[in-house]
């Protein structure tokens, strides 16, 4: 800046200071009578010379600015002296205020508003994205495809997305490759690493079950209270004789287990429904404690298995408590809700069947023919599922029974010589018995027309002479047919299956008690009818 430059800005600024203090000193002289302070002088501009005032000093008393309103209520502002409201347009969804000069008219426009934005909204379809099957393992979501793949290992499912059809194929046709030489891997191996698989998913369920049940008897004998094991395949598992007025009635009582947790905390168990009128117990093996439950409550209250956590609905629902109990205080627990149950003749629950049991019926009515017409001491075994079904009257010889029934045009009846050989992927599959399987074989055939009972009795040893039983050497037999009489003639000319008929014992009256009406009449009804 040249020297003239700077004297007319220093006679612009003490132009400005003369006039402020020349106002300043008249507003202190005469307070009574104000008058309005007079513009301050402005000089002339200076072409072409850059002028820079610093910003007046802001006052103690002057308030900081704002955007000029105030929040009253939710949905609710003030600005100036009247109270604005925001109203949404339904069609084009453009806002704008709405003024309104007290407050509760701002109120009540404001409660109308939520309420037609709200009854909007209900009537306004639930999105959904857009989804297509547009070919085998391939869906359209929005505008790209997507494609599915499942763990090996664990089974979990990814989802992958692709740009076009043609990726999205592709990576399908590779996933089902993929898969398709894994179920052949599984398929090649020998039978003995399926079964050992299979046993190592599936298996020792019904051991630990039995092992539990004798040391729940166990437990209560101890305590005075008579307590047994049942025979398989009924809805008891065991009988409680708790009742001291009635020596010779029982309350049921089911049981499941499991052997270790499904995750930390959490304990399943499966198959728990069906047990209306009895009480479930659930144990935990690796605990050694575990849960009593009334039947009837869960049959209302979960599909089919039971996810016991501490915190869970189960365990508060629980008879014996939200924590588990150990094995004694189960035992006692029993006795002291035995009144609450109908007791039931130890004889009722051997019949009493869960479900469509229709073999087993067949079978505990051969059992109970042997018994009244045979050997009254044969007995239930005391492992469960296992390869024979009655220990004679003398303590060693072990009973397999089987019912024969007629096969299409087949002279002779069959009869089936095969046991469960477990779950080999994910199919059942069956075997011959084994040679010491069991020790005589009895064989009936009811003729209900008639009211008879047709029995064969077959010494293993016979069967293992003639290949029907299995061996290391030899795979044996999965039936073989018995006859009455060798006048029965088979279709090639001859009778394939004679030598049964030098075991055959001839027939008896075909009745039973009344226990076994009460409890699987319905069963029975089927089974005679011919329709299982």
């Amino acid at each position: 800046m040249d020297l003239e430059a700077q004297r007319l800005l220093a006679a612009i600024k003490k132009r400005v200071y003369d006039a402020v203090s020349t106002d300043s000193d008249s507003d202190s002289n005469d307070e009574a009578a104000p008058v309005a302070a007079p513009a301050p002088a402005v000089a002339p501009p200076l072409v072409g010379v850059p002028v820079t005032l610093a910003a007046p000093a802001q006052s103690r008393k002057t308030k900081p600015k704002t955007r000029g309103y105030e929040w009253v209520s939710t949905g609710i502002f003030k600005i100036h002296n009247y109270f604005k409201v925001q109203v949404r347009s339904l069609v084009t969804g453009k806002r704008t205020h709405v003024s309104y000069k007290t407050l509760a008219e701002a109120y009540t426009a404001y409660a109308a508003e939520r309420a037609l934005q709200t009854e909007h909204k209900l009537k306004q379809p639930k999105y959904k994205p857009t989804y297509n099957k547009v070919s085998a393992g391939v869906y359209k979501y929005d505008n790209h495809y997507t494609t599915f793949t499942r763990s090996v290992a664990n089974g979990k499912k990814t989802s992958t997305t692709h740009k076009t059809l043609a990726a999205a194929q592709t990576a399908y046709a590779a996933e089902r490759a993929r898969w398709a030489a894994h179920s052949h891997r599984k398929a090649a191996r020998p039978l003995v690493e399926k079964r050992a698989d299979s046993i190592a998913r599936n298996g020792r369920g019904l051991t630990t079950e039995r092992d539990f049940a004798r040391a729940l008897t166990t437990a209560s004998n101890k305590r005075g209270t008579p307590h047994h094991v049942m025979n398989d395949s009924v809805r008891a598992d065991t009988c409680l004789f708790a009742y001291a007025d009635e020596p010779t009635l029982a309350m049921g009582v089911q049981i499941k287990t499991t052997r270790a947790p499904h995750a930390p905390g959490q304990w399943v168990f499966a198959s728990v429904r069906g047990y209306a009128g009895m009480p479930v117990v659930c144990w935990c093996v690796d605990k050694q404690s575990g849960w009593v439950f009334d039947g009837k409550w869960l049959d209302a209250n979960n599909s089919r298995t039971a996810t016991i956590t501490l915190k869970g609905k189960y365990a508060k629902n629980a008879l014996s408590g939200v924590k588990p109990i150990g094995i004694d205080a189960i035992a006692a627990f029993l006795e002291s809700v035995a009144p609450e149950y109908v007791p039931r003749t130890k004889a009722y629950m051997s019949w009493e069947f869960a479900g469509r049991s229709h073999q087993q019926v067949k079978e505990r009515i051969g059992i109970h023919l042997h018994k009244t017409h045979f050997d009254a001491g044969s007995v239930f075994p005391d492992a469960q599922s296992s390869s024979y079904d009655q220990v004679a009257g003398d303590g060693t010889t072990r009973l397999q029974f089987k019912t024969a029934c007629v096969f299409y045009d087949q002279p002779g009846l069959s009869v089936n010589l095969h046991e469960s050989a477990g779950m080999v992927d994910g199919k059942r599959t069956y075997r011959p018995y084994a040679v010491g399987a069991f020790d005589v074989l009895i064989v009936y055939f009811f003729d209900w027309k008639a009211g008879r009972a047709h029995t064969w009795r077959i010494p293993a040893s016979e069967l293992q002479k003639r290949g029907y039983l299995r061996t290391g050497l030899h795979k044996g037999k999965t039936s073989v047919y018995v006859y009455t009489s060798t006048k029965r003639k088979h279709n090639t000319g001859g009778p394939t299956c004679a030598w049964t008929v030098a075991y055959y014992e001839g027939t008896h009256a075909l009745t039973l008690p009344p226990e076994a009406e009460a409890a699987a009449g319905h069963l029975l009804r089927n089974i005679r009818a011919g329709a299982a």
